[in-house]
Parts: structure tokens; sequence; C-alpha cells
């Protein structure tokens, strides 16, 4: 979730070259790969950020298109808070945002011990399964948009329009924004 976040924070800022991992250190690693603690030589660069605002959603550009389409939510959190009936780390949830579709982080992924990406063909029927059409904008969120930065990680590996609610379900609730529960 760390690399997905960085991921999405570089791609807001415009930079063009950015990759994860897949499978992160562990992966490394378990290819025989070697580590070290050596400092590397480097220059000094340089960066002009070059802003992408069209890659964040916010609720006044959600709000007019719920329900239509072109746009599918997808809601990273657990199923308890997608259904309104628990809490996470004590912040209660009333519900989703309508029409939003839930697709955990950890359904991205290999498995618990190996987190690495399922493959392209798993995401593409993950993601189909759920209803989403190849010209859809997918819109991830979650409660403050750090979990759903895997979602648009992998939207946009598959080509998908993708943004980020980085207000995500606090920001929804705290306007008393409509919710629906299941």
């Amino acid at each position: 979730r760390e690399a997905a976040r960085a991921f999405f924070t570089l791609d807001y800022l415009g930079h063009e070259r950015v990759s994860i991992m897949d499978g992160g250190v562990a992966a490394w690693r378990a290819a025989g790969n070697a580590l070290t603690n050596d400092a590397p030589r480097v220059r000094r660069g340089s960066f002009a950020p070059r802003v992408r605002t069209t890659v964040v959603a916010d609720a006044a550009w959600i709000q007019p298109r719920l329900g239509r389409a072109g746009m599918f939510l997808l809601d990273t959190r657990t199923p308890e808070e997608y259904a309104g009936t628990g809490a996470r780390g004590g912040i209660p949830s009333k519900g989703h945002l309508q029409g939003a579709q839930l697709v955990q982080w950890q359904d991205y992924v290999s498995g618990t011990d190996d987190q690495r990406l399922k493959s392209r063909e798993a995401l593409q029927e993950l993601l189909r399964a759920r209803g989403v059409a190849k010209t859809d904008t997918l819109v991830a969120y979650c409660y403050i948009g750090y979990r759903a930065s895997v979602s648009y990680f992998v939207s946009r590996l598959l080509g998908y329009p993708a943004k980020l609610y980085d207000g995500s379900y606090d920001d929804w609730a705290k306007r008393e924004l409509p919710l629906v529960k299941p």
C-alpha cells in the first residue's frame, strides 16, 4: 500500500517514470537477489512538477455522476465498513457511496504471504466481475485515500482512466452526503 500511495503521489505530480517492484523486497529476496547497506553515489537532479489535477476526484466531481454510466466507484474498505455494520480502528461507517463496489486491496495480490499482483488477466476479470466496463473511469476510495491508492495503481496498470478520491469516505461523511447500506 505504501508503494501504491507513492505511485499515486508521483503520478499526480506528473512524474512520467514511476514503477513499483511487484512483490517488493520479499520477492526480490525470494528471487535470490542481494541487498546492501552501502549508500549509492547519486547526482543532483531536477524535477519540475506538472500537477495532474485530473487524477483526483472530489465530492463535487463525484456527486453529479452517481448512478450514471462512465464512472465506476471502487470502495476499498473492509466489508463491514462497506456495509455500514462495523467500524475499523474505532471509526464508524454508515455505508458506502451509491453504486460503489467492494474491492479490497488484498483482492489484487496473490496471497497474504505473497504480495505480488495477480496476473493482468485475473485483475481484469476481478473488475469485470464487479461490472466495470473498459470505458469506465474508475474512482477509488477508502476512508481517507490510503488503501484506495492500490485500486488506483491497478486501474492505471490495466489502462483504465483512473481517479483517487483523496478525501474518500471521511470527506463524504463529513459533508453529510447520501450513503447506502446494502
